[in-house]
This record gives C-alpha cells, sequence and structure tokens, in this order.
C-alpha cells in the first residue's frame, strides 16, 4: 500500500485534469501497474475471488467418474466444453480481475484521497452519463468515485486544457472559424413544468472549422 501511495501516476491532482487523463485511462495499463508494484497484494485479493487450480482439477476428476458410471445422466460440462461450472468464463474471469482492481482503488482511496486516478475517471464517467447528484454522493462514500464537487471542479480543468490546446490550434492554423450555439435539455422528464426546471441541463456546444492546406483551396469539413 505504501508503495502504491508514491506512485506519480496513481495521484491526479483535479487542478491539473486533462482531456488526455480522460480519453487514454486504460483497464488494462491500471491493472498492470497495480501487479507490477503491488504484486503480493494483487496475488491475495485474486485468489479470494478466483477458484484454486487445484480444487478444479479435483472437481473435473470427479464430474468424469460420475459420467462414467452415470451416462444416462446429463453433463455438468457446458456447451463450450472447456469449462466447467467450477472454472470460470473468460468474461466472469474479466469481470472478477476488475473487481479486484476496483477494491484495490478502493482501499487506495480509503488511505488518501489525493490516490484518486480511478474514482476521478468513474466519477467523470458517470457526470458525463446525466447520473444524479445523490447517487455520486453515496458513490462517493463508498470510495467508488470522487465527490460532487471534486468532479465539477475536475471537468472545469479539462476545459481549462481544452482552451489551451483550441489555442495552440489557432496558433498552428490561422484560417479558422468557430461555430457555437446553446443547447437547453430537460433530463429524466417528459414535459416541461413548473415544478421540473431544476432538470434543466444547460451547455454550449461548438465546433471548429479549419483548413490545413489554405492557398486556394476549398474549406474542409
Amino acid at each position: 500500500m505504501h508503495q502504491l501511495g508514491k506512485r506519480s501516476s496513481l495521484r491526479r491532482p483535479l487542478s491539473t485534469f486533462s482531456i488526455e487523463q480522460v480519453c487514454d485511462f486504460s483497464l488494462e495499463d491500471f491493472g498492470c501497474e497495480l501487479h507490477t508494484t503491488a504484486p503480493i497484494m494483487s496475488l491475495l485479493l485474486e485468489s479470494l475471488v478466483f477458484p484454486q487450480p487445484s480444487a478444479i482439477h479435483k472437481s473435473n476428476d470427479s464430474e468424469l467418474d460420475l459420467e462414467t458410471e452415470q451416462d444416462e445422466k446429463p453433463s455438468r460440462f457446458t456447451s463450450i466444453g472447456t469449462f466447467s461450472e467450477n472454472t470460470p468464463s473468460p468474461q466472469k474471469s474479466r469481470s472478477r480481475r476488475l473487481a479486484v482492481q476496483i477494491a484495490m482503488s478502493i482501499l487506495l482511496y480509503a488511505r488518501s484521497q489525493k490516490i484518486n486516478t480511478m474514482p476521478g475517471v468513474l466519477g467523470y464517467f458517470l457526470y458525463c452519463f446525466r447520473t444524479p447528484k445523490r447517487v455520486i454522493e453515496s458513490l462517493h462514500r463508498l470510495g467508488i468515485c470522487i465527490s460532487y464537487h471534486s468532479i465539477t471542479s475536475g471537468m472545469k480543468s479539462v476545459a481549462e486544457d481544452s482552451v489551451t490546446q483550441l489555442r495552440r490550434l489557432a496558433a498552428d492554423f490561422p484560417p479558422l472559424f468557430a461555430y457555437v450555439d446553446n443547447m437547453n435539455v430537460f433530463a429524466w422528464v417528459r414535459d416541461q413544468r413548473r415544478d421540473n426546471q431544476a432538470e434543466m441541463l444547460n451547455y454550449t456546444v461548438g465546433y471548429i472549422g479549419l483548413n490545413p492546406h489554405p492557398a486556394g483551396q476549398h474549406m474542409l469539413l
């Protein structure tokens, strides 16, 4: 836990949250980093959710003996033919491995709220899918994601980073134009009424048009 707490990649200050940290986040890389830094802890948690190989072989042998004695009974193997009831399928194995990663993330976030890579990305994901504030705050108390206030701070940092990148793009490609407009959406309501005005979400959407070859050529879409 101490070695994981010192990993700079697991610490994402919300004041420096960028769009690359959100888009380039990978569960596989996150799991590899946890396993490389804390292999004993990873194997300990995996041993709690994955069946032991010896138990699997013993169960398979007993099932084969039972099928030999009673051929008329249906087979206990799955339709795939390579996995028994006690052997997790690839989908279940991936889900269990993800559960181990989430458990380690919760433990690290409980140790220090500065170790917030996984909770920060999950909070950003939940907010973008219009998860209610009460749900986010409940998940925050469970250690799964960051708080609602921290999510909004991270989104402001991502917006500032996007503005910086856009200005850098404008400096590299001078002939461009921007178009913006407001978008008002009522989330999870059937119609607009006076008692559901708090459900309105106000966004500003837009796009940028640029021509990387402005010399005598038409504008690109």
